[in-house]
């Protein structure tokens, strides 16, 4: 696996009119995660969305106290942030030019992107929280990663075009049978 193509981005959202609730995170897709999904030379990629706490320590790669007002929201008397995480993978050689574009599609939408960085695989998704057994984490995360890149792919599938006022939601009954089907399969409670 090339660590150069193999990488990652976080983005913090602002929680203003077009990312505000209830349609942060359709519009969080629709308006940024689709476009880059759209690019060329994705070999894979996933996304996850994020609220936390401003004193989380996922955050020590930024201040989170230096966000403009417009990226906080209050819950329980703590402030939070809203932000995703883009993992991908390039077949080609156009990192600089992905990664402009990119963050381009970001700041348009007033959104900070905090990095491109390289993405270890097999440290994310073959870690500990995986699997246990040395042998099994390189194709763990191959399997793992398989997995989220196709629940991200339904998710932009499922998106539904966006209403009048510009906000994008998706179909209701999308992801319940699919959630309902995993449990089914791992015995794991849903």
């Amino acid at each position: 696996m090339n660590d150069e193509k193999t990488r990652e981005s976080r983005v913090f959202v602002p929680l203003n009119q077009r990312f505000g609730h209830p349609h942060t995170w359709p519009n969080v897709v629709g308006y940024l995660v689709r476009p880059l999904a759209d690019m060329p030379c994705l070999s894979w990629f996933w996304f996850s969305r994020y609220c936390q706490p401003i004193t989380d320590k996922d955050l020590q790669d930024c201040d989170p106290h230096k966000f403009p007002d417009e990226f906080y929201f209050n819950q329980n008397g703590q402030q939070h942030l809203v932000s995703f995480r883009f993992r991908y993978a390039l077949d080609c050689n156009r990192r600089v030019e992905f990664e402009q574009a990119a963050a381009h599609i970001f700041e348009r939408h007033g959104c900070i992107p905090r990095y491109f960085r390289k993405y270890s695989l097999i440290g994310d998704l073959g870690n500990d929280r995986f699997t246990a057994i040395e042998a099994r984490r390189l194709r763990r995360s191959e399997l793992v990663r398989d997995l989220v890149h196709t629940t991200s792919r339904l998710v932009l599938h499922a998106l539904q075009e966006s209403d009048a006022a510009g906000n994008y939601s998706f179909e209701d009954n999308a992801f319940d049978v699919p959630h309902h089907l995993i449990c089914n399969i791992t015995e794991k409670p849903g």
